[in-house]
């Protein structure tokens, strides 16, 4: 890791702390048993799949039995609570009673609450620390009991005796033949459930000491500072709100993995206490923080390094920052393109450090462009090209079969925000523009040497007009579409003048004419099309514009053209 985003990042930590931002404690927090690491709401994925619902009898006092129905009777040992709607059926005989855990016996308060379901199962809920974020607000919002069986492994702890050390099914098995004659019924359904990005596996909701910062609090901020930025295309913008709206964590950045930046701080073994580093001991990595005495008056412990790293968006969402350091620039950015996965976490975080620096937005346009997907097959969703998972199709292979250009030609025909399947017929597409960009510049230096003939007759001087202006035109759209940042229109609207007015009529006009001093035209007008080509064929435009260049020197013509094609000029 470079040392300067090193310090940047955790320089950045340093004044959120200062400033008020993070917050640094125990409390329910988005666990991934498998990676052994504390997530934030940004690293999940929700997947679909096929799950039981187990319908389970709890007895109550007054012989009043209840109903609850859960996809995760494994966590019945760890009920705190029942809820029921206020306008449930049962509201007036429940009203003031308890039941009684079909597990462990323990009396449970039955509680009113207007958030619960009363469509789910049968409209009574059991309330566990944690199985997802409602039974959360609920532990909350009643103050209930914490009861937590479920350890950072995905394992029963040592609260339940029988179930130690158990997996969490192993455990469901068990619950579940304990349960005897409770277990009224079950059914099948489909359950969207919460997974780790990185690795697929659900979380887990776990207590644990993590730092975060506050950006729930800043929601309705967030909203009003996002209005001036320009997203295209503008429906993305949608994306970007909802993401915000729909928050219900806070960024939780300390992960609890082997690598990465150090969290440059140290908690009181005893105390506590914490205590930051200072920003002339930056950068300062994990293996070189020792622990010293505590600071704090009448207090014997000692200050342990914190020994957590950085979530990466950490420094991914300083990237304005570290550019403007390392090529010494200032003010916002004019754009950033991304896709649209990380709408979520790299513009959403780069926007949330911008406002709490009291800064402007990062910059005055974000591009959100598609994916990438592998070749479509009928009846089969496309696969997103991916280096990590190894799945879609690896760029190089197609590189090395046709060439940068035409894979080039490729992305920039998906139009911005849209996914794009891998298409021969594109590529082929690509593939012969370039051909056919060679082969017209070799045409033109052909008729540039055979260019010594009278001056140029009027009917093709007024002919010569007709394609200037044509071509005045067609740069117009051009500029007009990349200024509005339609590159693929561009890419168009350049592609089909190229093939149906210039090769087509306009060389063959030249071919039949006596050029006389109309040469230098011609030579502006194919490179007017070579610099419209530039940003998608790079290779082969820069190829020929030094040919052209070359040529022009070679003649003894006085050019202006500058040393690359993707100079200006």
């Amino acid at each position: 890791m470079d040392e300067r985003a090193m310090k940047i990042t955790q320089q950045d930590f340093i004044e959120l702390y200062h400033r008020g931002h993070l917050d640094y404690r125990t409390q329910p927090q988005i666990h991934c048993p498998n990676c052994q690491t504390s997530l934030s709401q940004a690293d999940l994925m929700t997947q679909q799949r096929e799950a039981i619902l187990y319908h389970i009898k709890f007895d109550c006092e007054g012989d009043i039995p209840i109903e609850i129905a859960t996809t995760r009777p494994g966590l019945i040992p760890a009920a705190v609570a029942i809820f029921y709607h206020p306008h449930h059926p049962q509201a007036h005989t429940l009203r003031g009673i308890q039941a009684i855990n079909p597990i462990t016996g323990e009396k449970l308060p039955i509680l009113e609450d207007d958030s619960i379901d009363p469509s789910f199962g049968s409209g009574i809920m059991m309330c566990s620390t944690f199985g997802d974020q409602a039974d959360i607000q609920l532990f909350r919002k009643h103050d209930l009991p914490l009861k937590i069986i479920i350890d950072g492994k995905g394992c029963f702890n040592s609260v339940i005796p029988s179930l130690k050390s158990l997996s969490i099914e192993q455990g469901k098995s068990i619950i579940l033949q304990d349960l005897g004659d409770h277990l009224i019924a079950t059914e099948q359904m489909k359950q969207s459930y919460p997974t780790c990005e990185r690795c697929s596996s659900p979380i887990e909701i776990i207590m644990s000491r993590q730092w975060s910062i506050r950006i729930l609090e800043q929601k309705e901020q967030l909203l009003e500072f996002i209005q001036p930025l320009q997203i295209h295309p503008s429906f993305m913008k949608k994306r970007l709100i909802n993401w915000i709206s729909g928050l219900s964590w806070d960024w939780i950045i300390s992960r609890q993995r082997h690598y990465g930046i150090a969290i440059p701080a140290w908690i009181c073994d005893t105390c506590e206490s914490i205590k930051i580093a200072d920003t002339s001991q930056l950068p300062i990595r994990l293996d070189e923080m020792t622990s010293e005495s505590c600071r704090q008056s009448n207090c014997q412990g000692e200050l342990q390094p914190d020994g957590d790293i950085f979530d990466t968006w950490m420094t991914s969402s300083l990237s304005p920052v570290i550019l403007n350091e390392l090529y010494s620039l200032s003010g916002p950015m004019s754009f950033r393109s991304q896709a649209h996965e990380i709408i979520r976490t790299w513009a959403f975080y780069t926007i949330v450090k911008g406002l709490l620096k009291g800064e402007n937005l990062p910059w005055d346009h974000l591009l959100i462009s598609g994916w990438g997907l592998g070749f479509k097959e009928k009846g089969k969703r496309g696969i997103k090209a991916s280096k990590s998972s190894g799945s879609g199709f690896d760029p190089l292979d197609i590189i090395a079969e046709i060439g940068a250009d035409p894979f080039r030609y490729w992305c920039a025909s998906a139009r911005l925000g849209k996914d794009q399947y891998l298409n021969e017929a594109i590529l082929n597409r690509g593939k012969k523009l370039t051909t056919k960009l060679y082969n017209a510049t070799k045409i033109i230096l052909l008729l540039a040497d055979n260019s010594q003939g009278p001056e140029t007759e009027p009917p093709a001087e007024s002919r010569l007009q007709e394609i200037l202006h044509r071509m005045e035109i067609l740069q117009g759209r051009y500029e007009g579409c990349m200024s509005e940042f339609e590159y693929s229109d561009a890419l168009t609207a350049a592609e089909l003048d190229f093939w149906n007015e210039f090769c087509q009529v306009d060389i063959e006009f030249f071919k039949s004419n006596s050029l006389g001093d109309m040469w230098n035209n011609l030579f502006e007008i194919h490179l007017m099309y070579l610099r419209m080509f530039a940003p998608f064929l790079p290779f082969i435009t820069e190829y020929l514009y030094q040919i052209m260049a070359e040529y022009l020197s070679a003649k003894g013509t006085n050019s202006t053209l500058a040393p690359s094609i993707h100079m200006r000029y």
